[in-house]
């Protein structure tokens, strides 16, 4: 290997240092807090927080998100026990900071049976938060 050349992979392992430290120091994106609400204000963001629901309520979960890109996908996932009953996906159009959140509407099933749920909240694929409740 020449003088010439031997820098290169030198380089390109410290520029990929320098790149995954800017996402660290500079606060990549992040799903920072997971809330299950009665209902989000017009920001999506919540107005109260709930453990438990009745099985008539519609589910909302609300969730605060730091430094998204534009195009960065959310989605969240519900269950009962072990079964997915949900999943929505949301595409974010523009970067920044706030919330996002989803509704589950009472529809099918309606009422909610009773026992142990939880939703699940992924960026870009990664799970990065996820919050129990029951409804009984």
């Amino acid at each position: 290997m020449s003088l010439r050349t031997s820098w290169l992979p030198l380089t390109l392992a410290a520029l990929a240092f320098l790149v995954s430290a800017c996402d660290v120091v500079g606060g990549g994106s992040s799903i920072d807090d997971i809330v299950l609400t009665t209902a989000p204000d017009a920001d999506h963001c919540p107005t109260d927080e709930v453990t438990v629901y009745s099985p008539e309520d519609d589910l909302h979960c609300s969730v605060r998100a730091s430094n998204v890109r534009p195009g960065s996908i959310i989605t969240f996932r519900w269950y009962f026990g072990e079964q997915l009953i949900e999943e929505a996906s949301y595409r974010f159009e523009s970067s920044g900071s706030g919330c996002a959140s989803h509704e589950m509407k009472c529809v099918n099933p309606c009422p909610w049976p009773r026992g142990g749920y939880r939703v699940e909240v992924y960026l870009d694929g990664h799970l990065e938060r996820s919050a129990t409740f029951a409804v009984s």
